[in-house]
């Protein structure tokens, strides 16, 4: 099985417990775990980290994909509702997104919507 990538929710005054936590609940791939800044949300910071195969999800963590080159992060779920939002109500698997729109974005479903949040890197964190 491949690797997953995995982002966790939280409050910057909390991060250093919550990779503290994250570390202890995950065998993370390179032992990197990329901090972001988050806005427009009640968190204001999320963790990006890779870890291989079978998963069981921790507290505020969803599963992820990135598109690397404009630093987008998302869901399958949201990416198929951003799809019929940009072409015009039709899910077609084989849309090309364009990704420079969505740069520097978190796209997920919240609450019944999906939202494109705004997200800076901030730093990348290593653990032991």
């Amino acid at each position: 099985m491949g690797n997953v990538i995995l982002c966790t929710f939280l409050h910057c005054v909390d991060l250093e417990l919550v990779i503290d936590y994250i570390s202890k609940s995950y065998a993370i791939n390179n032992n990197r775990i990329a901090i972001y800044n988050l806005y427009n949300d009640k968190y204001n910071t999320i963790c990006v980290y890779s870890i291989p195969g079978d998963y069981e999800l921790t507290y505020n963590t969803i599963k992820i994909h990135r598109k690397s080159d404009t630093n987008t992060l998302y869901t399958i779920n949201a990416l198929n509702e951003l799809i019929k939002l940009v072409n015009n109500g039709v899910h077609d698997e084989s849309y090309k997104v364009d990704w420079d729109i969505f740069a520097n974005k978190l796209i997920i479903i919240k609450q019944g919507s999906l939202k494109k949040l705004d997200i800076e890197f901030n730093r990348m964190e290593y653990i032991k």
